[in-house]
């Protein structure tokens, strides 16, 4: 199989080209909202922001009323997202300065390039492009065997179900019971919180059984180690991997900002090896067939 990104293996992104919807609320308590959030004292960000303590609470209180630029020059200081610089944007009286579009747009040609070199970068490992919800966008090559191994716990594939989901691979990680808390945790803190309803790959995980009871379960991050690792058991082969999240550092499109790209690298020399043997399988075809035997049947799905 080539080693060319796979568009073609997992469906493209079709996010409408409008803005993000938001609810309107007040500048005032808009800013007061990130800034406490930021943790910043007033004079802090009036010093970054180049203001006047004394103007910058005439903003929060709503005695004054900011620029266009005092308010983005605010939103970046704080360290705000494009869909929360919008947001304030809409709250001071000014139309949003930042859209969304479909990936194969021609604005978006050069951060998608940028994606497919790092897809490209990761052979001979998996790596996949995931949006804001944690749907896969796009996959190299060598995600193949796992998108297969995950191809009847949902479609498209969302890497959160298809870690959870019984027909994904959650038979599959031998430690799942050890590293779920960190898991769902990470994703809460994420990728939930903050936002006006969950993603539905959220609301879908935590009615899956034992999810609710791993996501609440006591923090135990010191038993795990140094770096926490997925270890995934396959063919016969037993992988243990280090995700790796790489991200755009300066994109100015909303949808651009929301992916991510997962890398699943081998923990040490014999993941490497049990993984080169794992892409052998799959190239012969015998993977894709003890993975079909593995499955309930048709009639049980």
């Amino acid at each position: 199989m080539a080693a060319a990104t796979t568009s073609e293996v997992v469906a493209e992104s079709t996010t409408a080209e409008s803005t993000t919807t938001m609810t309107l609320t007040s500048f005032p308590n808009l800013l007061r909202q990130h800034r406490g959030r930021a943790g910043v004292s007033q004079l802090a960000l009036s010093l970054a922001a180049g203001v006047s303590q004394r103007h910058l609470s005439y903003l929060e209180v709503g005695r004054a009323k900011p620029s266009r630029e005092m308010t983005g020059r605010l939103a970046q200081v704080l360290g705000l997202t494009l869909a929360e610089s919008n947001e304030l944007l809409l709250a001071a009286g000014f139309a949003p300065r930042y859209t969304r579009h479909s990936l194969n747009d021609e604005a978006l040609y050069s951060g998608r390039r940028a994606l497919d070199l790092l897809l490209r970068a990761a052979e001979p490992f998996p790596a996949f492009v995931t949006d804001a919800d944690a749907n896969v966008i796009r996959a190299n090559a060598s995600a193949l065997p796992l998108l297969e191994l995950a191809r009847h716990a949902c479609d498209p594939l969302n890497l959160l179900l298809a870690t959870f989901h019984p027909k994904g691979w959650r038979g599959a990680i031998a430690n799942l019971s050890d590293i779920a808390p960190c898991l769902l945790r990470r994703f809460q803190r994420e990728r939930v919180l903050g936002r006006e309803s969950p993603p539905a790959a959220w609301t879908s995980v935590l009615a899956l059984p034992g999810v609710e009871r791993w996501l609440h379960a006591p923090h135990a991050d010191k038993e795990l180690g140094a770096v926490l690792t997925i270890d995934l058991a396959v063919a016969g082969q037993r992988v243990r991997w280090l995700s790796t999240i790489t991200t755009l550092g300066t994109p100015l499109d909303l949808t651009l900002q929301d992916f991510r790209v997962e890398w699943f690298l081998p923990a040490d020399d014999a993941s490497e090896s049990a993984w080169a043997c794992i892409r052998q399988a799959w190239a012969s075809g015998a993977l894709a067939s003890t993975v079909e035997e593995a499955l309930p049947s048709p009639a049980g799905r």
